[in-house]
C-alpha cells in the first residue's frame, strides 16, 4: 500500500533532527580523540624545546666557566711569571661572585718538585705584593714526600678559601691521576663528582683542570708536556649552588624535574671506577626518584660534553607540566561542548521542521516591529538634543540615544528592554514613579507631563545626578510611548555650590575681620595698662598682674586665629613637641568631661617633634575633645587620644613630597555617631549637627584649616550609634631639637622727644595712647577723626614729628587720612594700625607712603620699638 506522500515527507522530516545528531555525535568523539592527541603533541614540543633551554643555558655557563680557564693560560702565556697580584687583577676582572654563580673559587696549581721545595715556600712566604706581612705561615700540606707537589699556590677568592693555599693536590691519587691525565693530553678535563679535602675544609662539586705550560710553549709529546708543565688553572663548582642559580628555583614549580648524571668518564683513570652513575645534581629527593619514573608518560635524555665527561639530563614532567590549565580541560571542553552544541542544533532543526510556519510568521512580524520600532526611534532621536529615552506604558526602556549613554552610563543594548525605575531612578523615587504611572494610564493626567522639572537621577555608578526633565507622552498602536528629554546639570550645580562656598567664605571673612578688629581695639589698652603696672611694681603682686597680662595675650592669640578662619594660617611655627601639648591637656580632662565618661591620653615617649604651632594644635585638640563631650553627654562613654610615630611607606595625594615620617593622633569617643550624610559635609563652614544645642559650625571648619596649614590631613569614621574616630597626620621632623621659650625680663623702653599726633577713633585708644607717649617722653596730641586729624595735623605742621593713625576711622578711612596727610608733607611719618589687616593690604599701606605697620592690640614695648625705629630712620 502505498504511503501518503505528505505522511512520508513527514516521517523523514522528523527522522532528519537523529540523523544530524547521530552525525554530530560522531563528528564530536572524533574531534575530542584529535584534540587529545593535539594537546599532547603540544606538551611534548613544549617540553623537549624547553629541555633544550635548560640545555644550552647550562652549557653556556659552564662553557664561560672554562673560558676563564683559558684566560688564566693566556695570562701566563703572555709572561714569564705571573705575580699574585696579576693573578688577583685577572681574577677581579672576572667578577666571579656575581658573574660566575656557583663557583667556590679559582686557582692556580703549581708543579713543585721535591729539590725546589724550599726555594717556593721562601718565595711564597716573601711574596709582598697582596699582603704587607706576606706569608709567613705558607707550607705544603698534608706533609709527605711524593715525586712532585701540586700546590695550590694562588686562589680567589682568598677569604673564604684560606686553607686552600698550600694545598697538595698531589696527595690525592684519584685527583692525581686526574691531573696527570690533564697535562698528558693537554686539555682542559673535569672531575667527577667529588670531596675535596684541603685539611678539613671539606668540599664537595666538581674541579676543572687546565695545563699551563712553560711560556705557553707548543708540546706534542706526553714526555715533552710533562716536562713543560708548570702547573694548573682550576676552578671548583658546587653541584648544588651552581645548578640552583643558574636555573632558579622556580624551575620545579614550572612542572620540570631533572637530574644531571656522570655517564661516561672519557679518561681512562688508574683506579678503578664506580659502577655506579655518580648523580651530580637532582632537583627532586632520591625517594621521589621512582614514583616520577612510574607517573611520568614521557621524559627526555639529553647529553652533554665537559671536560672529558659526558653530562647526562634525564628530565621528566610533573602534572602540572604536562597539560596548562587550557590543555588540561581543551578535549573535555570540546566533548561538551560538542555534545551540547550537537543537542541543541538538533533540538533546534527539530523545532524548526515542527514549527517552520509558525517561525516564519513570527519572523515577519518581529522584523516589521523592529522596523517601526527603528523608524519611531530616528524620528525621536533626529528631533532630539539632550538625552532622549523612550518607555512603553509598563515602564520598560525602547529607546535610548548616544547622549543617554553619556549622561546615564548604560549602552542602548544594555538599557533597553529593562525597566526606567531600577535603571535610573533612585531608589527613594520608585515607589512614586510607578504608582504616578498607573495614575496616568486611568486619568490620562500627569503633573510632570509636558514641563520641564528638576529632579535627581541615578547613574550607573550609582552616583545621583541633577537633571532637567520634560516628558511627552504619545499612542502607538493604542498604547502609550512616554519620550523624556534629559539635560544634565551637575556642571551648572557644581558652579552653583562653588559659588554658595565662595559666598560663605566671603561672609565668615567679613565677620571675621569686623570681630578681630573691635576686640583688638578692646584688648589693647588692656594689655597697655597691665604691661605698664607690670613694669612698674616690683613687689609680690607682680604675680597676679603677670597672670592677668597672659590671660589678655591669650586672647589676642585667639582672635588671631579668628582672623585667619577665612583663610590658611599664617602663625609663627616652631619646633614642637606635641607630648608636652597632650600633657597639658591630660589636667583639663576632669573638668571638660562628666563623671560617666572615663577618658584617657597616651603617646610614644619617643614621639617625634613637628614643625607647627603650639596654640593651634591645642584649639584643635580642644575642639575635637568639645564635641567628643557634647557626643557622651547624655548616655557616657569612653574617650581617647593617642599619638604615636608612624613610617609611611606609600604615596598618595596628601602625602608631602620628600616626607614619609609622620606623626598621627587618632581623637576617638564612644558616643552617638555621626550619619553619613553629615558626615559628607563635616567639614564645611557653617554646617552643624548641633543646631539646637548652640553649636555654630565653625569648630571642625577651623580644625581643618589648621590641619591643612602645617601640611597634614585630617580623615573620619562614625556611622550612628558607633562613635567617632579623627585621624590626624602631620609631618615629623625627627631629630629637630624643639625651640625652648625663653621668659626675658623686661629691657629698657626706647623713649624720645617731640610731639606725636595720635589718631584714633575709639577715647580708650586715644587715652592709652597718650599714656604711652608720655611715659616714652613725647608731647602728644589726639584727633578722633580724619576731619580732625587733617585740621590738628596743618596747624602743627611744623611740630610734630610723626603720626600714630588708626585704619578704621569714620567720615574718612584711614587710607584717605594718609593720603592727605602725605599731600600736607610728603615726607610724613605715619605709623598705621589696625586690628585687623591682612598681609597684602599691609605692603599696599607701605607702598602707600606709610612708614610702618603696628598690629593691635599691642604693649608699650612693640609700641615703643617701633616708634623709635621710624623717628631714628
Amino acid at each position: 500500500m502505498t504511503k501518503h506522500p505528505k505522511l512520508l515527507f513527514t516521517k523523514i522530516s522528523s527522522a532528519i533532527p537523529l540523523i544530524v545528531l547521530a552525525g554530530l555525535f560522531c563528528m564530536t568523539y572524533f574531534a575530542w580523540q584529535f584534540s587529545r592527541r593535539v594537546v599532547e603533541d603540544q606538551v611534548r614540543s613544549r617540553f623537549r624545546t624547553q629541555c633544550q633551554d635548560i640545555k644550552h643555558d647550562i652549557g653556556d655557563r659552564v662553557q664561560a666557566y672554562m673560558d676563564s680557564l683559558y684566560g688564566a693560560q693566556a695570562l701566563f702565556a703572555a709572561s714569564r711569571s705571573v705575580e699574585r697580584d696579576e693573578w688577583h687583577a685577572y681574577v677581579k676582572t672576572l667578577d666571579l661572585m656575581r658573574r660566575y654563580l656557583g663557583i667556590e673559587s679559582i686557582e692556580y696549581i703549581e708543579k713543585v718538585s721535591p729539590a725546589d721545595r724550599d726555594i717556593f715556600l721562601k718565595n711564597v712566604r716573601a711574596d709582598l705584593s697582596l699582603s704587607p706581612l706576606g706569608y709567613p705561615d705558607f707550607a705544603i700540606h698534608p706533609e709527605g714526600i711524593r715525586d712532585f707537589y701540586y700546590v695550590v699556590k694562588y686562589v680567589e677568592p682568598i677569604e673564604s678559601r684560606q686553607k686552600t693555599l698550600g694545598f697538595d693536590l698531589g696527595a690525592d691519587p684519584s685527583t692525581l691521576a686526574i691531573l696527570e691525565i690533564t697535562m698528558d693530553k693537554g686539555e682542559l678535563t673535569a672531575t667527577t663528582p667529588a670531596r675535596f679535602d684541603a685539611e678539613n675544609d671539606l668540599t664537595s662539586g666538581i674541579m676543572m683542570f687546565l695545563p699551563i705550560y712553560k711560556n705557553g710553549r707548543a708540546v706534542s709529546s706526553m714526555e715533552e708536556k710533562r716536562a713543560a708543565l708548570s702547573g694548573f688553572a682550576a676552578i671548583r663548582l658546587e653541584s648544588d649552588e651552581f645548578f640552583s642559580k643558574v636555573l632558579g628555583k622556580g624551575l620545579t614549580r614550572h612542572g620540570i624535574l631533572f637530574q644531571v648524571s656522570d655517564n661516561d668518564f672519557l679518561v681512562s683513570l688508574k683506579k678503578a671506577r664506580s659502577t655506579k652513575t655518580p648523580v651530580i645534581y637532582r632537583n627532586f629527593s632520591l625517594t621521589d626518584a621512582e614514583n616520577i619514573r612510574r607517573v611520568s608518560k614521557f621524559s627526555e635524555g639529553i647529553t652533554l660534553e665537559v671536560g672529558g665527561h659526558i653530562w647526562e639530563f634525564d628530565f621528566y614532567p610533573t602534572p602540572d607540566f604536562r597539560h596548562e590549565p587550557v590543555e588540561r580541560f581543551l578535549p573535555w571542553f570540546v566533548l561538551i561542548v560538542g555534545l551540547i552544541v550537537s543537542s541543541l542544533i538538533s533540538w533546534i532543526l527539530y523545532l524548526f521542521v515542527r514549527t517552520g510556519e509558525r517561525a516564519l510568521s513570527m519572523a515577519e512580524e518581529i522584523a516589521k516591529d523592529l522596523s517601526e520600532s527603528e523608524e519611531r526611534t530616528r524620528l525621536v532621536i533626529d528631533t532630539a538634543m539632550d538625552a532622549v529615552i523612550t518607555m512603553d506604558e509598563n515602564g520598560v526602556i525602547v529607546g535610548w540615544n548616544k547622549q543617554a549613554e553619556t549622561t546615564f552610563g548604560w549602552k542602548a543594548a544594555e538599557a533597553i528592554g529593562r525597566g526606567l525605575s531600577e535603571l535610573i531612578i533612585p531608589e527613594a523615587q520608585r515607589q512614586a514613579h510607578r504608582e504616578g504611572l498607573k495614575r496616568f494610564l486611568k486619568t490620562n493626567q500627569g503633573p510632570l507631563l509636558n514641563r520641564r522639572t528638576q529632579v535627581s537621577a541615578l547613574r550607573r555608578d550609582g552616583e545621583e545626578v541633577h537633571i532637567e526633565i520634560c516628558i511627552s507622552p504619545f499612542t502607538h498602536k493604542g498604547k502609550y510611548i512616554f519620550s523624556a528629554f534629559i539635560r544634565d546639570l551637575s556642571e551648572r550645580k557644581r558652579f552653583e555650590s562653588q559659588l554658595l562656598q565662595a559666598q560663605k567664605m566671603e561672609v565668615i571673612g567679613t565677620l571675621a575681620g569686623g570681630i578681630a578688629h573691635d576686640l583688638n581695639n578692646q584688648l589693647t589698652p588692656v594689655l597697655g595698662y597691665l604691661d605698664i603696672y607690670t613694669r612698674r611694681n616690683k613687689d609680690k603682686d607682680i604675680a597676679v598682674l603677670l597672670e592677668a597680662q597672659q590671660a589678655a595675650m591669650r586672647c589676642a592669640e585667639i582672635i588671631q586665629r579668628i582672623k585667619h578662619i577665612s583663610r590658611p594660617s599664617t602663625q609663627q611655627k616652631s619646633i614642637i613637641q606635641v607630648g608636652d601639648i597632650l600633657d597639658e591637656i591630660k589636667k583639663l580632662l576632669p573638668a571638660i568631661f562628666p563623671s560617666k565618661v572615663t577618658s584617657e591620653i597616651v603617646w610614644d615617649q619617643d614621639l617625634w617633634p613637628i614643625l607647627g604651632n603650639d596654640r593651634e594644635i591645642e584649639t584643635v585638640l580642644m575642639n575635637l575633645m568639645v564635641n567628643a563631650r557634647d557626643a557622651m553627654k547624655e548616655r557616657g562613654g569612653q574617650f581617647t587620644i593617642e599619638a604615636h610615630n608612624a613610617d609611611l611607606d606609600y604615596k598618595t595625594s596628601k602625602t608631602v613630597q620628600g616626607t614619609d615620617r609622620y606623626i598621627y593622633l587618632k581623637v576617638q569617643d564612644t558616643g552617638t555617631g555621626i550619619d553619613p550624610k553629615s558626615l559628607s559635609k563635616l567639614f564645611q563652614p557653617f554646617f552643624t549637627t548641633k543646631k539646637h544645642k548652640g553649636g555654630t559650625g565653625l569648630g571642625l571648619f577651623m580644625v581643618l584649616n589648621i590641619i591643612t596649614s602645617h601640611q597634614g590631613w585630617i580623615d573620619v569614621a562614625s556611622a550612628p550609634g558607633e562613635g567617632t574616630s579623627f585621624l590626624i597626620y602631620l609631618p615629623a621632623r625627627p631629630g629637630a631639637q624643639e625651640v625652648k621659650k625663653l621668659n626675658k625680663e623686661p629691657r629698657a623702653l626706647p623713649g624720645g622727644d617731640g610731639l606725636i599726633l595720635f589718631v584714633d577713633d575709639e577715647e580708650y585708644m586715644r587715652n592709652i595712647g597718650k599714656v604711652f607717649l608720655e611715659r616714652l617722653g613725647y608731647s602728644v596730641l589726639t584727633a578722633c577723626d580724619g576731619e580732625e586729624c587733617i585740621k590738628v595735623y596743618g596747624e602743627h605742621r611744623a611740630e610734630v614729628r610723626a603720626v600714630v593713625l588708626d585704619m578704621t576711622m569714620p567720615k574718612m578711612t584711614g587710607r584717605e587720612i594718609l593720603k592727605k596727610i602725605l599731600e600736607i608733607n610728603p615726607k610724613a611719618r605715619v605709623l598705621v594700625s589696625s586690628g585687623h589687616t591682612t598681609e597684602g593690604s599691609r605692603l599696599e599701606l607701605i607702598r602707600a607712603g606709610a612708614a610702618d605697620f603696628l598690629e593691635k592690640p599691642y604693649t608699650i614695648a612693640p609700641f615703643a620699638q617701633a616708634l623709635h625705629n621710624m623717628l631714628s630712620s
